[in-house]
């Protein structure tokens, strides 16, 4: 007989490093990120050349020494946890510096022209020298700690050649892309519809005034948190990527200037949006009260832990958000200028009419294109972008049920009358009959004790029961006991993107079965259950 055993893995167990070993393997590791405190350290703060190619060889070299200080276990080691969280803190204030330069020299090729240009870049300005500031209490206090680790100051200086900045208002000659397809006019509406998504669904990041250190502290990382930044970010950052590769440089560009207007306007919040992210990791990872108390309590003195918050919220939110405004009207326009209009005729939901959650849905699919779409019921509009708006209608949807049911109740009476006592029967029996015949839905059994139609009368005309029998049936309406099953259509008027999914909800009955219970959306139409 064989036997088979499953054997346990094992993971390899790690060999433990004296620090003395460590400090020889990591002498090497420190040179380039030392040079630049022997820079710092070495010139007078108005002699430094503050570039992008500075602040990204700071971000690079301390994102490599993190990483092999992490892979060594530096942040779990006494001796070496704060060299580590000062190197951490270098790649932070340096990314944030890169980008905040990016957006200097990248300002003026955006055509954001709305009178407010120069209070955001002065208001840039005192944040990058904020950073500087930053960068160089940091070096400094790198310095101190390699000293006190024993490492060794580098022979070799940095030389400001190495990170000269090339600035060019020269360009290529633009001779690619000259063609022009519908193709781009469908990305143009495209984009113009995620960029309002992007506004809608990310209220909370809405800062339109400034906010005092007592406002801000409650608020981060509760409701403005690295995870919700970086999915923001990813959805600025998609956008983006997908206009540079249909609409950047192409026909329908260069023959719609404000194009490039919106395309500023993105690039503005999504630089910011990064900067976001990046502090608020920084403050999550490095200064909230989650961390090494001592070490964190070090950082905090380095690094004014209120000012980060201040520029997370009153800098980076409220300009990204400022600029995401600027293009609102933009994005608007471009989709009243290439959107596709259509109409479709689509019946109204079996349970209730546009009650709350097939409204809701329909105004989630309009809101989800960003474009302008309305519903007709006869002569009356209604804004299918808005649910109680469209809930609005149920009153006209009923009253054009009722008209249609009127045709349909034949109450039987063979003399042409009913007796008093009878009437109650008669009227319970039509109804019954209404149900059979599909023309009548009821959410409940109906009983004799339901109808209320009595008489004192010895005997009713026909024509008086059929009348009672249309208030019984609006009666029961209202209390939500039965509906009338008669189809009733609406036209729907706008974008023909909007109107498709419309359509598909309306095949699927909005969502519902006849009893009002939750059915499965079709998967073209999923991100209806967001």
């Amino acid at each position: 007989m064989n036997l088979y055993f499953e054997e346990e893995m094992v993971e390899p167990l790690k060999e433990i490093i004296s620090e003395e070993e460590f400090l020889n393997i990591f002498q090497k590791q420190t040179i380039e990120l030392l040079k630049i405190c022997v820079y710092l350290t070495a010139k007078e703060e108005k002699d430094f050349l503050y570039t992008k190619r500075f602040y990204g060889n700071i971000t690079t070299q301390s994102r490599i020494l993190e990483d092999f200080l992490d892979d060594y276990g530096a942040k779990n080691n006494r001796n070496w946890i704060f060299f580590r969280e000062l190197t951490a803190s270098a790649r932070y204030m340096g990314f944030s510096a890169y980008m905040i330069q990016h957006l200097r020299n990248r300002y003026a090729l955006y055509d954001l022209k709305s009178g407010e240009e120069k209070a955001f870049l002065d208001q840039t300005i005192e944040t990058q020298n904020f950073f500087n500031t930053a960068i160089k209490n940091v070096f400094r206090c790198i310095g101190d700690e390699a000293r006190r680790l024993g490492l060794p100051t580098p022979a070799e200086k940095l030389r400001e050649d190495d990170f000269l900045d090339v600035a060019s208002n020269k360009m290529l000659p633009h001779n690619v892309n000259e063609d022009f397809s519908r193709k781009e006019e469908e990305i143009v509406v495209k984009i113009a519809s995620e960029y309002l998504n992007i506004m809608q669904d990310h209220e909370d990041f809405r800062i339109d005034r400034e906010y005092t250190g007592e406002e801000i502290t409650p608020l981060i990382p509760e409701y403005i948190s690295e995870e919700k930044l970086r999915k923001f970010q990813l959805r600025i950052h998609n956008l983006q990527s997908v206009y540079d590769t249909y609409i950047k440089d192409t026909k329908i560009e260069m023959e719609n200037a404000t194009l490039n207007s919106m395309r500023g306007s993105i690039a503005v919040a999504l630089h910011l949006a990064e900067i976001a992210t990046t502090l608020s990791h920084f403050y999550e990872r490095h200064e909230s009260e989650l961390r090494h108390e001592e070490v964190r309590e070090k950082i905090e003195i380095i690094i004014d832990k209120s000012h980060i918050l201040k520029c997370i919220v009153n800098y980076c939110l409220f300009h990204c958000y400022n600029h995401l405004e600027k293009g609102n009207s933009l994005a608007r326009s471009f989709l009243k200028s290439y959107v596709v209009m259509d109409s479709i005729m689509v019946p109204i939901p079996i349970y209730m009419g546009f009650h709350v959650r097939p409204a809701t849905l329909v105004m989630k699919i309009v809101k989800h294109y960003g474009s302008e779409v309305k519903m007709h019921l006869d002569t009356e509009t209604y804004d299918a972008g808005s649910a109680l708006d469209i809930f609005r209608a149920n009153e006209k949807i009923s009253a054009t049920k009722r008209r249609l049911i009127l045709k349909e109740i034949k109450p039987c009476a063979p003399s042409g009358e009913v007796p008093g006592h009878e009437v109650k029967f008669v009227v319970l029996e039509e109804l019954n009959r209404l149900m059979k015949e599909g023309k009548l839905i009821s959410y409940e059994e109906l009983r004799e004790n339901d109808v209320f139609c009595e008489t004192e009368e010895k005997s009713v005309r026909i024509e008086e029961v059929t009348t009672c029998v249309a208030k019984e049936i609006k009666r029961l309406m209202a209390a939500g006991k039965i509906d009338i099953r008669i189809d009733v259509y609406a036209t729907f008027t706008g974008d023909q993107r909007a109107l498709k999914d419309i359509e598909t909800l309306a095949r699927a009955h909005y969502g519902e079965d006849e009893k009002g219970n939750n059915i499965e959306l079709p998967p073209e139409i999923d991100y209806l259950r967001k």
